[in-house]
């Protein structure tokens, strides 16, 4: 029982440390396996994000800067929002691929990481399908 309960402290630790800017492993026991590879999981994820963000601008700046001579808001831009830039913009697509891309190695690296904390003698195999579909659907809500 105390073996769980480590655990579970430790789940709580990633959790609060995600929420705000430190180093995972810094709050996280020194014995416990497989620290070091969450906090680049994180990073990697926070970096492409923000490439992805940043894409973002640049699609809807770029579309706006062909109407920075007009003084008003006319129905010519509001038309290409809706009609263009919206139906065309593909972040969602590509931010539910990006969470996929990194939730799922995530998920499995935890579930390594607590299986070799509770028992090393037993090792994490793979995660269900059922719970890979659960993942891929929280990339897309997220996205």
């Amino acid at each position: 029982m105390e073996s769980i309960n480590r655990a579970l402290q430790v789940l709580n630790t990633i959790l609060k440390a995600t929420d705000t800017d430190r180093n995972i492993s810094d709050d996280l026991p020194n014995d416990m396996p497989g620290v070091d590879s969450l906090q680049d999981f994180f990073e990697e994820y926070e970096k492409k994000l923000a490439k992805l963000l940043r894409k973002q601008m640049k699609y809807y700046c770029k579309a706006l800067s062909v109407y920075e001579a007009e003084e008003v808001v006319s129905e010519a831009i509001l038309t290409l929002f809706e009609e263009d830039l919206f139906l065309n913009d593909t972040f969602e697509s590509d931010m539910a691929n990006l969470s996929n891309e990194v939730l799922l190695p995530i998920i499995i690296a935890l579930c390594q990481i607590i299986m070799e904390y509770l028992d090393p003698d037993i090792l994490f195999e793979e995660l269900s399908e059922q719970t890979e579909a659960d993942v891929t659907t929280w990339g897309i809500t997220l996205a």
